[in-house]
């Protein structure tokens, strides 16, 4: 079994926070260390994103234009401008295959 002081990355979905807090604060496991404690909520942008790009090399560009768009949306949502920049360029190359 794990000891659960040992895992290297935590996944939360609504407990954040909660993680970020036991971690940081409660245990202190990470005190006198060069490691910065850190928990990540369920940001799917990035998912998206990626299943989009590989539907669009398998050359299914309906399914990557969903995809893209939803990352899309999703980073807008988050106001994350420099990726919105990518997703929207990416898009617009998915767009004009689909169109061809």
């Amino acid at each position: 079994m794990t000891d659960p002081l040992s895992v290297d990355a935590v996944a939360a979905v609504d407990s954040t926070n909660l993680v970020a807090d036991v971690l940081n604060s409660r245990l202190y496991q990470f005190d006198n260390t060069a490691v910065t404690p850190a928990a990540r909520g369920n940001d799917t942008t990035d998912i998206h994103l990626m299943a989009g790009g590989t539907y669009a090399e398998a050359g299914d560009f309906s399914s990557a234009q969903s995809y893209l768009h939803q990352a899309g949306q999703r980073a807008a949502s988050l106001n994350q401008l420099q990726l919105m920049a990518e997703i929207q360029a990416t898009l617009a190359s998915v767009e004009q295959r689909l169109s061809r």
